[in-house]
Parts: C-alpha cells; sequence; structure tokens
C-alpha cells in the first residue's frame, strides 16, 4: 500500500492545566490529539484548547492557547507526497470530528508501533495514513459538497487560503464564476467590507502571528503575506493594527508564555510522565523526558 506520507516524527506529551502553546508554524504537515480530563476554563477571555484533533498543513498558523485541563497528547509531524491526498487533509475540518475511542485506541496502537525494536518506517507510514484517511472517512459529513456556502464564503475561503500570492478582484471574481461588478457588490453587501480590505486584514492577521511569536525579520513577514514591499505593509498594518510592525513585536514579547498556571504544578507527580517522548521516526531514535517541567524548559523559546 502507498501511504502518500511521510512520518517525520511522533510524540507523546502530558498536558498540565496552564501550558501555553505559542503561535507558530512550520514546513509540514501537524496532527494533533488532546485527551483533556478537565475542561474547566480558568480565563473565559482566553483561547482554550479543548477539541480532541487538530491537522494544521505547512505554513498554517496555529496555537496561541492554553490547556484549560490536564490530559494527554499526541502529536505526529509529516510530509505528504500525495497531492491528491494532501488536498483531503488541508479542507477536512478534523477540529469537528467527535472523540471516537475506536479511533483513539488506533492512534495510541500507532504510537506503541514506535516502540517495537527494528521497526520498518514504511509500516508507521502506512499506519497514520490509513487513521488520517479512516477518520475523514467515518466522518465524510462533515464535509460541504464542493461549491456550497454562499457567493461570499467561497470569496472568503479563496482569499484565506491564496493571502500570500497576490490576489486581485478579477481572480476572485474568476474564482466564483462571476463578473466583477456582481462580486464586488455581493462580498460589499453581505461581509460589510470590500473584498480588498478584507485582502489586507487576514494578511495582516498572519502578519500579527508571524511579529509576535518569531523573530523572522520583517521584510518575510511582509513577502510571506502578500506584500510586495516592506512600507506599503508596514502602512497597511499601522492602517489595521494601530501601530507599527516593530511596536507590536515589542508589546508582544513571549518570553514567559510557555506556562500560563501555578508553577507548583509541573512538579507533581504524573503517573504517565514516563511516556513522554518523541520518536524519530528516520533516526529510529528516542528522546524521552523524565517530567513535564522538563519538557516544558527543553522546548525552544522564540525570539522577542
Amino acid at each position: 500500500m502507498d501511504s502518500g506520507l511521510s512520518v517525520l516524527w511522533i510524540s507523546r506529551v502530558i498536558h498540565r492545566k496552564g501550558m501555553y502553546n505559542i503561535v507558530h508554524s512550520h514546513d509540514y504537515f501537524h496532527f494533533a490529539f488532546s485527551s483533556i480530563v478537565n475542561e474547566e476554563e480558568a480565563d473565559a477571555n482566553a483561547k482554550c484548547i479543548e477539541r480532541p484533533l487538530y491537522c494544521f498543513p505547512p505554513n498554517t498558523p496555529h496555537g496561541g492557547g492554553y490547556f484549560c485541563g490536564g490530559g494527554q497528547g499526541i502529536n505526529i509531524m509529516f510530509m505528504v507526497e500525495d497531492k491528491a491526498f494532501e488536498k483531503m487533509l488541508e479542507k477536512f475540518p478534523f477540529e469537528l470530528v467527535p472523540l471516537n475511542r475506536a479511533h483513539e485506541w488506533l492512534l495510541n496502537q500507532i504510537v506503541e508501533l514506535c516502540h517495537r525494536p527494528g521497526v520498518d518506517n514504511g509500516l508507521i507510514n502506512v499506519a497514520v495514513s490509513y487513521y488520517l484517511r479512516l477518520v475523514m472517512q467515518d466522518n465524510h459529513e462533515l464535509l460541504q459538497p464542493v461549491g456550497a456556502g454562499s457567493l461570499s464564503e467561497r470569496c472568503m475561503a479563496y482569499i484565506d487560503k491564496n493571502y500570500m500570492h497576490s490576489i486581485t478582484l478579477e481572480d476572485v471574481a474568476h474564482h466564483i464564476g462571476k463578473s466583477r461588478n456582481y462580486t464586488s457588490s455581493i462580498f460589499n453587501n453581505t461581509v460589510g467590507m470590500n473584498l480588498m480590505e478584507y485582502v489586507n486584514s487576514v494578511r495582516i492577521k498572519n502578519a500579527c502571528a508571524m511579529i509576535a511569536y518569531s523573530g523572522i525579520p520583517m521584510e518575510e513577514v511582509a513577502y510571506c503575506c502578500g506584500f510586495t514591499n516592506l512600507k506599503h505593509f508596514g502602512r497597511v498594518f499601522k492602517n489595521v493594527v494601530g501601530t507599527t510592525p516593530v511596536r507590536y513585536r515589542t508589546s508582544h514579547a513571549t518570553r514567559d508564555c510557555k506556562f500560563k498556571g501555578d508553577e507548583a504544578l509541573l512538579k507533581m507527580p504524573y503517573k504517565e510522565e514516563d511516556d513522554m517522548f518523541t520518536y524519530i521516526v528516520d533516526a529510529q531514535k528516542f528522546i524521552k523526558w523524565r517530567t513535564t517541567e522538563e519538557y516544558i524548559l527543553q522546548a525552544p523559546r522564540d525570539e522577542d
């Protein structure tokens, strides 16, 4: 069986209430399973991670929330060679999938597979591919039919996916099969802003994540978010956010954002902590941590 993907590494981690996941992105897929046993929110105004499944495509900013309860998590990082499979993963709403004990059991079996001496890398690839396809197949009703949704929603979906490239009103009109004037009118009337204002709002939202939680140079941030020059980027950023990109970065330092709860909780006994590890597939090597505290402290912090 051709798996269509290559697993880079698999991690099993322990979640503590108050653990914070900074906004970040990378050039591979990130599948995450979180089993939260206590979902009491510590702060009603903060984003709380509580859904069981996520699958983040490459170069997609994610994170920016804390764990509102304790539990275990499994992370799988992988690359996809099969373009059709890649498109399926990108559009499937994993975050809407309800917790399924059979799927959870299968995922844990894949993790246990990593512990077998001399396990074949291809077997891990096939197992992960089978698991992801099974989840999508068993929850196919979550996918909207092609072309579903209002015209304005289709416009926004196109912009959300392509904001890093040059986008014109003509591009969006062609995508939905309507005239330029009709597209502009329907978008203004339903969204409450013109189409290019929405494009800029999406670009700046993603720029904010890159600026606040990384040390990426401003020129690269501008380019990655669809701006052709730094001066134009700075002008649009200030118009949308109300301050300059440099001042925004300074005011959003994240050196203390790895743990937002009671630090004493990090040192409490936790019976599953011996299971914390990252398995590097190509090297067939384990990196293990003894405690939640060690796991948090070893994680590299983004520069301000």
